[in-house]
C-alpha cells in the first residue's frame, strides 16, 4: 500500500464501483429487463444531447449521435440481439455497432472513415450511461464518507468534496496520476495500492490511516475516539505557522522566493485564498472542465477564467494550456488509443488538431487578463519550432480582436520544462519566452525512463538522481542568464528536503498544493540562499541522494 496524502478519516464505506467500457457476454432469461435498461439509457442519452445541441461549435457531432440515439433501424437491430440472442443491453450495443464500424471500414471515403470515431464515441458515452457511473454525483453527500474507487475515474474524482469525503482507497499504484495530483490537491487522506476491494461493503463505517497504511471496518467505540481526538489535533493550525498567511517567503538573507499554489479546480479558489500563497503557479486547465462530455466553448472558458482572474486579481496566475493525452482521459476529447500514449499524441502535440479549442482557450484567457496578471504556459513542448508556432497563433488571435476592437490584455508566455530535449536546450529557448515552469513528474518519468502510472521502485525514479539534479541546473542558468523567472510545479516542490535543494540551484519560485505552502513560507525563512548556492558545485557532483540530503540539512544558519 502507498501513501498519496496522509492523515486519517472517519466515515461511512462508499464504494464507486468499476466502469467497464469492455462489455462481456452475459446469457440473459429476462430480455424485457435488458430492454427496458437500453430504453432508459437511450431517453437519458437524449435527454443530455438535447441540453447541448444549441452549442454551435459541437452541434455537428451531437446531432449525428443524437441522429444515432434516435435511428430505428439501428436500435431495433440491438433489440434483436438482446431478445433473439439473449445478449445483455451493453454487449448488444456493442455488436449492432461492430457491424456498422465493419461496413464503413471497408469504405474509400475518408469521411464514412472518419465517422468511425463517431461510432465509437457514441459507445464510450452510452456505455457509461447504461452503468450509470457518469452521472453519480457525489457534490451533494452531507455525511462523512470514505470513497472506495475500484477505478481511477477523473469525473468522480474532481467531485470529491473534503469537507465530507475523508478519505480514498483504490487499487491503483499510480502514484504521480492526475488521480493523485486531484487527491494531494484536495487533502484528503489517501491510500493506494490496496488489494481486493470487493470486501468493503458500502454503508460500513471506516477508519483511514494513511500514515499507518491500516483500514478499520466497523471498528470499536474506543478506536473512533482515539482517531477523532487524532483528527482534532490536526485541524488545529500550528500557531507558528499563522504569521506566514500575509508576509512574503524570504530567505534570512532576503532574497524572495514565492511559493505559490496549484490549481485543479475551481473548488480550490477557496483554499488558495485562504493558504497564505503568493499566486497561483499552474491551474491544469483541462481539469477546470473534467465533467464536460463536450469541449467548453469559448464562453464557457471566459466565464471560468474571468471568475479566477477577478477572485485572485492582485496576484499572477499561471494558466497552463490544455494538456491532454496520456493518462489524463477527459470526456470531451476522445483520442486514438496508442501503445504508448505518454509518447503519443499529447499536450500541444494536440495543437494542430484541435486548433479551435486552443484558440477558444487562447482568446478567452486574453479577454480574462484585462482583470488581472495572467501568465499563459504551454505543455508538453520537445522543440523551439512547437513555441513559435504557439506564439505566432497567439499573435494573431490578439491582432484579430484589436481589429474588433475587443479589450484584452496583457500575457506572458512560458513554457513547461518537463522532456529532456527541451530541458538541454533551455539555453536557446530562454530568449524567446518570458518564464520556465519545469514539471518535475514528467521531466523525472522521460528522463528515468519509467512510466508514472506505474510504481517502480524509488532508487529507479529518483527526482535526487543527478541526470535530474543537472537538467534542472541547466535550465535554471539558462533563465538567469537571460533574466527570466523559473518555476517548479512539480510533488517535490512541496518537499522541505527538496525545495532546499532547489534554491540553491537557483530556482526562482515554487508551487504546490495549498495545504503545503505556510509550512514552506516558514521552511524557506530558515534558509540562507547564499550559502546554498556556495555548495552549488558540491551538490551537483553527489551520486548518492542520502548524502546529499544530509548535506542540505547540515546547511548551517546565519
Amino acid at each position: 500500500m502507498i501513501t498519496i496524502v496522509p492523515g486519517y478519516g472517519i466515515g461511512k464505506t462508499y464504494v464507486v464501483d468499476s466502469l467497464e467500457t469492455t462489455p462481456s457476454l452475459k446469457i440473459i432469461h429476462d430480455p424485457k429487463k435488458e430492454l427496458h435498461i437500453l430504453d432508459q439509457a437511450l431517453k437519458t442519452f437524449r435527454a443530455e444531447l438535447e441540453s447541448m445541441l444549441h452549442d454551435p461549435s459541437t452541434h455537428d457531432v451531437l446531432a449525428f449521435q443524437y441522429a444515432m440515439a434516435m435511428d430505428e433501424e439501428f436500435i431495433q437491430s440491438i433489440q434483436s440481439y438482446i431478445i433473439d440472442r439473449q445478449m445483455n443491453a451493453s454487449y448488444a450495443l456493442r455488436v449492432a455497432l461492430d457491424y456498422y464500424v465493419s461496413v464503413l471500414s471497408t469504405s474509400s471515403n475518408a469521411y464514412m472513415l472518419d465517422r468511425i470515431d463517431d461510432f465509437e464515441s457514441f459507445y464510450e458515452r452510452m456505455s457509461y450511461v447504461i452503468q450509470g457511473i457518469p452521472f453519480i454525483d457525489m457534490r451533494h453527500i452531507k455525511e462523512d464518507i470514505i470513497v472506495v474507487l475500484k477505478t481511477l475515474n477523473l469525473h468522480i474524482m474532481n467531485q470529491l468534496n473534503a469537507l465530507h469525503v475523508k478519505g480514498i482507497i483504490t487499487s491503483s499504484k499510480s502514484i504521480t496520476s492526475h488521480a493523485a495530483i486531484i487527491a494531494k490537491q484536495k487533502g484528503i487522506p489517501s491510500l493506494f495500492g490496496v488489494d481486493n476491494l470487493d470486501q468493503f461493503q458500502h454503508g460500513d463505517l471506516m477508519i483511514l490511516d494513511a500514515d499507518e497504511k491500516r483500514i478499520y471496518v466497523q471498528p470499536n467505540t474506543k478506536m473512533l475516539a482515539s482517531y477523532a481526538e487524532s483528527i482534532d489535533k490536526d485541524l488545529l493550525q500550528p500557531s507558528q505557522f499563522t504569521q506566514w498567511q500575509t508576509q512574503p517567503a524570504q530567505t534570512m538573507d532576503g532574497i524572495s522566493i514565492p511559493i505559490e499554489a496549484n490549481m485543479s479546480s475551481i473548488q480550490d479558489l477557496e483554499a488558495i485564498i485562504s493558504s497564505g500563497a503568493e499566486g497561483i503557479g499552474l491551474i491544469r486547465t483541462e481539469l477546470l472542465f473534467i465533467d464536460k462530455l463536450l469541449p467548453p466553448s469559448f464562453e464557457d472558458q471566459l466565464k471560468m477564467y474571468e471568475r479566477i482572474v477577478k477572485h485572485y486579481k492582485h496576484h499572477p496566475i499561471t494558466f497552463r494550456l490544455f494538456d491532454l493525452g496520456g493518462e489524463k482521459v477527459v470526456p470531451f476529447i476522445r483520442l486514438k488509443k496508442e501503445e504508448n500514449p505518454l509518447l503519443g499524441l499529447r499536450g500541444i502535440r494536440l495543437f494542430q488538431k484541435y486548433q479551435q479549442l486552443f484558440y477558444n482557450q487562447i482568446k478567452a484567457l486574453l479577454m480574462s487578463a484585462v482583470h488581472g496578471h495572467i501568465r499563459l504556459l504551454i505543455p508538453m513542448v520537445t522543440t523551439k519550432k512547437e513555441i513559435i508556432e504557439v506564439m505566432t497563433y497567439i499573435k494573431q488571435i490578439k491582432q484579430s480582436c484589436i481589429d474588433k476592437n475587443i479589450a484584452i490584455g496583457d500575457i506572458h508566455i512560458g513554457v513547461m520544462i518537463e522532456v529532456p530535449s527541451l530541458a538541454l536546450s533551455a539555453h536557446l529557448i530562454a530568449p524567446i519566452v518570458d518564464f520556465f515552469s519545469i514539471g518535475t513528474n514528467d521531466l523525472v518519468q522521460y528522463t528515468m525512463a519509467t512510466d508514472r502510472s506505474v510504481l517502480l521502485d524509488n532508487d529507479i525514479a529518483d527526482p535526487y538522481h543527478p541526470s535530474i539534479i543537472s537538467l534542472i541546473h541547466h535550465v535554471s542558468e539558462s533563465a538567469h542568464k537571460h533574466h527570466i523567472p523559473v518555476s517548479v510545479c512539480g510533488d517535490v516542490a512541496s518537499q522541505e528536503d527538496y525545495a532546499t535543494l532547489l534554491v540553491a540551484l537557483g530556482i526562482s519560485s515554487l508551487s504546490m498544493v495549498p495545504s503545503k505552502i505556510l509550512s514552506m513560507k516558514q521552511h524557506i525563512s530558515s534558509m540562507h540562499s547564499g550559502h546554498l548556492k556556495s555548495l552549488k558545485t558540491e551538490l551537483l557532483h553527489i551520486e548518492d541522494h542520502h548524502e546529499l540530503k544530509a548535506i542540505l540539512k547540515k546547511t548551517p544558519s546565519f
